[in-house]
C-alpha cells in the first residue's frame, strides 16, 4: 500500500522502518555534535530556533519536503545551503513538485547535482 495518495511517491507502508536513532548515531563520526529530533516533520522541530549552515532533506514525500524548505530556508546562515535528496528521482516525484513549488514562491538560487539520486542544492 502506497503512503502517498497523490501519486507522488512509490514508497510503501513499512519502507524505511529498519532504522533507529541508535543506528543513525552509531554511524556518526562525531556523535557529540549531532542532535536528533525524532518524529514527523515539522512537528519534530517544534521549539528549535537555531540557525543552520547546512541542512540535508531526505524525506521522500511532497509535504515534508515543502515543510522542510519553508522551515529551514529562513533559518539558513548567509552562504548556507540545503541539500535535497531525490529531486530527480522518479520514484519520489513529490520531492521535485515540492521543491518547484518552493522555488516558484521564493526565487532563490538552486543547483542540480549529477548524482545517482538527482539531488539539488538550494543556496542562500
Amino acid at each position: 500500500m502506497s503512503i502517498d495518495t497523490n501519486g507522488f511517491s512509490a514508497a510503501a507502508v513499512g519502507d524505511f522502518q529498519d532504522t533507529s536513532a541508535e543506528k543513525v548515531m552509531a554511524r556518526m563520526p562525531n556523535p557529540g555534535q549531532v542532535r536528533i529530533h525524532q518524529g514527523m516533520f515539522p512537528d519534530s522541530v517544534h521549539g528549535v530556533e537555531d540557525t543552520f549552515a547546512f541542512v540535508s532533506l531526505d524525506v521522500d514525500l511532497y509535504a515534508p519536503t515543502l515543510a522542510g524548505l519553508e522551515y529551514f530556508y529562513p533559518r539558513l546562515s548567509p552562504g548556507g545551503f540545503i541539500f535535497i535528496h531525490d529531486y530527480n528521482n522518479k520514484r519520489y516525484s513529490g520531492v521535485r513538485h515540492a521543491v518547484d513549488a518552493f522555488l516558484a514562491k521564493h526565487p532563490v538560487p538552486a543547483m542540480p547535482l549529477p548524482d545517482f539520486a538527482g539531488s539539488l542544492v538550494v543556496l542562500k
